[in-house]
Order: structure tokens, then sequence, then C-alpha cells
């Protein structure tokens, strides 16, 4: 979620408060601290024909997805990232990701997760590298366009052949025709 700085100081909800301070008040109630699934499990609503499903709760297998999440979120590909965003929350996220993942083997459990921290790093002023494989989290574009993972979100037009050059934007993912 991205909000405009006017929204600053005056939001509270499932993502936080928009208060500039890392500490999540949000996960704790009555002084004591709150799992992450079961602050999640406060704000889930059940529609008139559908009902959230229930989720186990953190188990300690999820500890051992912690070592792979912790290599793919600090490989090279996020180098200019790891000065820009705490990998932390990423780390911890990606592996709750692998524990609760109907495919506990597979590793494009995480992509999700890593699609945000680069999609971050980015909005950071960082430059991740390509990290997606036709094996690992794979994007596929159409026809006659190829993915990046930092492209420019300004495309050259006819009428400006040369916006890409003078574009203030932070890069983004997606797919871009080639050079």
């Amino acid at each position: 979620v991205e909000l405009d700085s006017k929204f600053q100081n005056q939001t509270c909800g499932l993502c936080g408060d928009f208060n500039g301070v890392q500490i999540y008040d949000e996960f704790i109630s009555n002084g004591d601290h709150l799992k992450t699934i079961d602050y999640g499990d406060i704000w889930k609503m059940n529609g008139p024909t559908e009902t959230c499903t229930e989720i186990p709760g953190h188990t300690e297998q999820c500890e051992d997805q912690t070592e792979l999440c912790e290599q793919l979120l600090t490989s090279l590909a996020f180098s200019s990232c790891k000065d820009l965003i705490a990998t932390d929350s990423f780390i911890k996220a990606c592996a709750e990701d692998m524990c609760h993942c109907g495919n506990s083997s597979s590793s494009s459990c995480a992509c999700p997760t890593m699609s945000e921290y680069s999609r971050q790093c980015a909005h950071a002023g960082g430059k991740p590298q390509e990290w997606k494989t036709d094996q690992f989290c794979m994007k596929t574009c159409p026809l006659s366009m190829q993915y990046q993972e930092c492209g420019s979100p300004c495309t050259d037009t006819c009428s400006n052949p040369k916006r890409n050059q003078h574009c203030e934007e932070h890069c983004t993912d997606g797919c871009f025709c080639p050079a």
C-alpha cells in the first residue's frame, strides 16, 4: 500500500499506522505481543457467501525456512537494497510463506515476498538486479516484450523519444519493449 504524505499520522490498520515508527503497536494487545497470524485473525471478516479458512499457527518448521529466505534476500541481485531496506521483516515473511505453502519444498513460495522486497528497494532508490529465472519465479511477457526487474516507468514515445533519459521516477519491474 502506498499513500501520499498527506495521510501520514492519519491512518491505522492492518498495514500499520503510517507514523514513521517501525515498531508495530498493533501487534500488542493488553501488553502481550501477538503472533502475526493472531493479529491477522483480528482483521478477518467473513463475507455473505464466503468464509475465511483457518490457517494453522506458527510451527517450528517455519524456522527451518529462515536460512533459505535469508540467502535469497541477501543475494547479489539485491546488493543495492541492503542499505536502503531492512531485510528482517521480509525474511520473516518469506519464511512464513514458505512454511504455509502447499508445496513446502518449492522455493517459489517465496516469490511474492521477494517481489515486494524488490519493489520497495526500487521505490527507495535501489536498483535490484534480475533475480527471476525460467525455473524460479518466472514472469512471462507478451511476445515482443521482455521482463526487466528494474525498468524505466517512463517509456519513450514518438512525440517524446527521449522521455526515458529524463525520467525522475524510480524503476519498476514489468514487461518492456526490448532496448
